[in-house]
């Protein structure tokens, strides 16, 4: 993601995942927002089963990878774009796509070792307060990051 995230205006809630990774890429604030809250529940049920703490599952979520790994994992794994595309997208070298898609899965697979239980579908509750408490802090560091 660059660093200049700018605010527009709210996509439908239908909007297509591969619609708001370019916008969130070409620093669309409210594009980020709502990919945020819709992978934000998986994430910290994730985190939640391995740290068993509400607080450092927060705090995990929020730093487990730096933003530049974060987003090429984010466009790879989860939205399926291939090097190229993201390469394309956030104006950048296969090369260097390649490479933080790598550290980005060594992060995790460090970050996450131990064991994740088996049925997280509806072990811990995620609700609203939570989930606006990380994309808060999650977008105050990005407007932080600009200044």
């Amino acid at each position: 993601m660059r660093s200049h995230l700018m605010v527009q205006q709210t996509p439908p809630a239908d909007t297509a995942e591969s619609e708001l990774v370019s916008r969130a890429a070409r620093g669309d604030e409210v594009a980020f927002e709502v990919l945020m809250r819709r992978h934000n529940q998986a994430l910290f049920r994730t985190a939640r089963s391995i740290l068993r703490s509400d607080v450092e599952a927060e705090e995990a979520v929020q730093d487990a990878l730096p933003e530049a790994f974060r987003t090429v994992f984010m466009l790879n794994a989860v939205e399926g774009l291939t090097p190229s595309d993201i390469s394309e997208v956030l104006d950048i070298p296969v090369s260097t796509v390649r490479t933080r898609a790598y550290r980005a899965r060594q992060l995790l697979r460090a970050g996450l070792m131990g064991q994740v239980e088996s049925d997280l579908s509806s072990a811990f509750s995620f609700d609203g307060a939570r989930c606006d408490r990380i994309v808060a802090s999650v977008l105050a560091r990005c407007r932080a990051s600009q200044h």
